[in-house]
């Protein structure tokens, strides 16, 4: 079969309306479509991409904040636990100070009980063994005792020293009463001058009057105007009670026992 130029032409021009058919009516579409989905496919991957991005920054979000709720919450737990225990010591410390006031109370108490009913029995006894005494000197009391009373009282006036006796025997002179010896029991005449003697080689002490005081015991007294000097067993006993009051209140009490312990 033979072909003229005419028909190839018409062919050829058929064969490029076809495919520019082709192409405009069906290939164009189909790419359109596969550059569409592709499109599609390629947001899609970008939108999983991103999705995953987003899920990892919140996983590494969630994850610093479940850390930091357990830091958080270890941190409470501590600071509770401190409180407690800060609570515990602060609770235990009053009732430990109101233990040993109460204690140191009671015992302050006690001792005082003590100390009163310790000093009540010992002034009883030493009131006893005074008045035993006093009676005692009562029954002793005689003639020879009286004489080595005026001789201690003697003595006394002789171991003065110098400025004392000086002073005294300025008093005595200076009174507006006659000086005044008193003693527990009268005393004979000649004792009387005897004693007279000697106060006013000592003294200076001239027109003695002499009295008598049963409640000297022994011994003798010398008055006068504010001034008065004397060595009796009465005076002596007084001396003995004072001495005692004095280790009374010089003895160690309870307070102070508390204290140093």
């Amino acid at each position: 079969m033979l072909l003229d130029t005419f028909t190839v032409i018409a062919q050829l021009i058929n064969f490029l309306i076809l495919v520019w058919l082709l192409k405009r009516f069906l290939y164009a579409p189909l790419l359109d479509a596969i550059d569409k989905r592709e499109q599609r496919l390629r947001d899609r991957q970008q939108e999983a991409l991103n999705r995953e991005q987003q899920a990892s920054a919140l996983e590494e979000q969630l994850s610093a904040e479940r850390e930091e709720l357990s830091r958080n919450r270890q941190q409470r737990l501590d600071e509770a636990r401190q409180d407690a225990e800060a609570l515990k010591q602060r609770l235990a410390d009053e009732v430990r100070r109101e233990v040993d006031n109460k204690r140191q109370l009671w015992h302050q108490q006690l001792c005082a009980e003590q100390e009163a009913e310790s000093h009540r029995i010992s002034q009883h006894i030493e009131q006893e063994l005074l008045s035993s005494l006093h009676r005692m000197l009562l029954q002793l009391a005689d003639r020879s005792l009286e004489q080595q009373s005026l001789r201690a009282f003697l003595t006394k006036l002789e171991q003065l020293d110098d400025a004392t006796r000086q002073s005294l025997s300025a008093a005595l002179s200076a009174a507006s009463t006659p000086p005044r010896l008193v003693t527990a029991h009268p005393l004979p005449p000649e004792e009387q001058q005897a004693l007279q003697h000697q106060l006013t080689q000592l003294l200076s002490c001239e027109n003695i009057t002499f009295e008598t005081d049963a409640d000297l015991l022994c011994g003798a007294e010398l008055l006068t105007d504010g001034h008065k000097i004397s060595w009796t067993l009465a005076s002596q006993l007084e001396d003995l009670n004072d001495h005692l009051r004095q280790v009374h209140k010089s003895s160690p009490s309870c307070d102070s026992s508390v204290k140093e312990a």
